[in-house]
């Protein structure tokens, strides 16, 4: 009877120690599963962080490049815009001057047109006026190379020419080689005017 008593109590000490460790085992593994909770909601906050300030990034680029757009598209309307009042206005003018008397105006404006062809080319060329202005002009020609002569100080000689040109007024002066041309036309003073103007108006916005 004693021996079976002795194996009876091992047998519970046994089972109890089982048990206790059992206990210990699942106590270890439930705090292994928290701290893995843990780590992994660590994780997913860390993970959602990145995330969202990723997208911050990619929205605030977005925004700039956004507005960046909308600010370029703002300027190329109003250069736009700018140039085609200008356009409006230098072909109004070119319509007045087309329609101007020509009169002792007229050959001032010339004279000063023909001066700075001179100027350039020298003080002997051959002169192309629109057919209009040389029908009008051929008994005035002593007149317009005085002024000319005038305006420039040089002793200056205009030939003028029987080849005529398309134009609003103005002249095409020639040297007498032929090798060199001066556009005097009412036309490439409008253009010359227009690219001031245009580089004036839209120098200043180009560098904003």
């Amino acid at each position: 009877m004693k021996v079976v008593g002795d194996v009876s109590k091992l047998v519970e000490e046994i089972r109890r120690r089982a048990e206790e460790d059992a206990l210990t085992v699942l106590e270890r593994a439930r705090r292994a599963a928290e701290l893995e909770r843990e780590r992994a909601r660590q994780e997913a906050e860390r993970l959602l962080r990145e995330a969202e300030e990723r997208a911050r990034r990619e929205a605030e680029v977005f925004l700039k490049r956004s507005a960046a757009l909308s600010a370029r598209e703002v300027r190329a309307k109003i250069f736009s815009e700018r140039e085609r009042i200008l356009g409006e206005v230098l072909h109004e003018a070119l319509e007045r001057a087309r329609s101007m008397p020509r009169d002792g105006r007229y050959v001032q404006v010339l004279a000063r047109l023909l001066a700075e062809g001179v100027s350039a080319l020298g003080g002997e060329v051959e002169v192309m006026l629109p057919l209009q202005d040389r029908s009008e002009l051929y008994g005035r020609w002593d007149e317009v190379e005085r002024r000319v002569r005038e305006l420039t100080g040089m002793q200056v000689r205009l030939k003028l020419s029987d080849e005529t040109i398309s134009a609003f007024g103005g002249a095409v002066l020639r040297s007498p080689d032929g090798r060199k041309l001066y556009d005097a036309t009412f036309e490439a003073r409008a253009e010359a005017l227009k690219e001031e103007v245009a580089r004036m108006l839209f120098e200043g916005d180009h560098d904003g």
